[in-house]
């Protein structure tokens, strides 16, 4: 299979122009990597989208840590995809779990509506859930477009055999696009092994 789409991680616009230039097919446009990626500024996602070929996803995420977040956080949370929604970017990205790691259900499909028409990937929160077939059953059942996922907690080269089962198990339904540790010098490498359709790095291209 032939990858479909790279997907380069970045923050704020200059890191997105330049993911665009070097070929990316995507960016997802965050701020605060080290923090493992928070919400962009308005003005990069709208200079991003109006500007950059690649097309542009966007987190929702207010702040570093867990992805068991607060009454006021969502709320945040909604403001922000609504401000940022009426830009048309290409994808939100976000991820919602319960403080035992379970998928925040009533609250995914919430966004998932609030986002529609625009497609939505589940991020890297996915890696904390211990029942992830169950957790494919029901995004792909809510319609979200993509999980991103190293597998578990550290690199996608770490969990190789697992995320091919991920892959063969999501099968049409929803996309399983492994990130962390994908880079540009060993991502054919991976993709013999794993078939995926869409990758996932900050260092792709």
């Amino acid at each position: 299979m032939k990858i479909q789409a790279k997907e380069c991680c970045v923050e704020g616009y200059p890191q997105a122009k330049l993911a665009n230039a070097l070929g990316a097919d995507r960016v997802e446009l965050c701020e605060n990597l080290a923090e493992g990626g928070t919400t962009p500024s308005y003005g990069a996602v709208k200079l991003s989208v109006e500007l950059l070929s690649a097309k542009v996803a966007v987190m929702i995420r207010p702040r570093g840590g867990n992805f068991v977040y607060t009454p006021d956080e969502y709320q945040c949370m909604r403001e922000d995809l609504i401000a940022l929604k009426a830009l048309q970017p290409d994808v939100f990205v976000f991820g919602f779990l319960q403080e035992d790691n379970q998928l925040e259900r009533k609250r995914i499909r919430e966004f998932v509506a609030l986002a529609d028409p625009i497609p939505v990937t589940f991020h890297m929160a996915f890696n904390r859930v211990a029942d992830q077939k169950d957790a494919i059953d029901f995004l792909a059942e809510v319609g979200v477009k993509r999980i991103l996922t190293s597998g578990r907690e550290g690199k996608a080269p770490d969990h190789l055999a697992h995320l091919r089962v991920l892959i063969e198990y999501a099968g049409d339904r929803i996309i399983v696009m492994p990130g962390a540790g994908v880079r540009a010098d060993n991502l054919q490498e991976i993709h013999k092994s794993l078939q995926a359709k869409e990758y996932h790095g900050t260092k792709i291209v």
